[in-house]
């Protein structure tokens, strides 16, 4: 009967273990994942930003062109709206808008992304209001 409770404390013994090792990994897995708060330093305008025009093609790695693309910044004030717009042969668009201020430093304000098309996995708008902190984020989770 000895021989049996020995036998039972080894188990248990042997369970107490294995739960220590499985807390001691989460625990090691949890630290990982510790929220670091990400900043970044501040890019400072040396010269203000101005008109800009061109014109891009986005290609496969073996050179097949995939879509025509556009991109534009236009200077306001003490802001810039650039624009990049890509169109793809099958009919998809990227195209997406974003308002930065350049006084003193370079702010995004906000920004407006559109994709649809059979190029993407699932069409998707988005938008960033910085000024207020509001992000939108609307998707069709149906395939095209």
């Amino acid at each position: 009967m000895s021989f049996e409770a020995a036998d039972g404390f080894d188990d248990m013994a042997k369970l107490g273990h294995f739960w220590f090792r499985v807390l001691a990994v989460l625990l090691a897995c949890a630290a990982t994942f510790e929220t670091i708060p990400l900043t970044g330093d501040q890019v400072h305008v040396r010269h203000m930003e101005g008109l800009m025009h061109g014109f891009l093609a986005l290609r496969t790695l073996d050179g097949k062109r995939l879509a025509d693309g556009e991109m534009t910044q236009i200077p306001e004030g003490d802001r810039i709206t650039s624009r990049l717009i890509f169109r793809f042969k099958d009919g998809s668009v990227y195209d997406d808008t974003t308002v930065f201020s350049q006084r003193g430093a370079f702010r995004v304000l906000s920004d407006h992304l559109v994709q649809r098309g059979p190029s993407f996995k699932q069409p998707m708008e988005t938008s960033i209001d910085a000024s207020s902190g509001q992000i939108t984020v609307r998707y069709n989770s149906s395939p095209w």
